[in-house]
């Protein structure tokens, strides 16, 4: 099993090389991949695809502020 964190990377070159490597890019490979990342796209438009075969679970950031997900840097005793 390979884990990568911050599994957005794993669309780069370096990544896919690793990958390649260890026997994970082909459809008979035992090799199982897991990433992790609160991150799913990238701004150079790189797919994850390419190193992951599906998202086995996605939460949105957007909804999690929307469901008080997030932690306030305020601290609500010195108002």
């Amino acid at each position: 099993m390979i884990l990568i964190d911050e599994a957005h990377h794993a669309a780069a070159p370096t990544y896919l090389n690793i990958l390649e490597y260890f026997g994970a890019m082909t459809k008979e490979s035992e090799v199982v991949v897991i990433g992790v990342s609160a991150t799913l796209s990238r701004l150079d438009g790189l797919k994850l695809g390419t190193a992951l075969d599906e998202i086995v679970y996605h939460r949105d950031y957007i909804e999690m502020i929307g469901e008080k997900w997030h932690v306030s840097l305020i601290d609500s005793t010195n108002e």
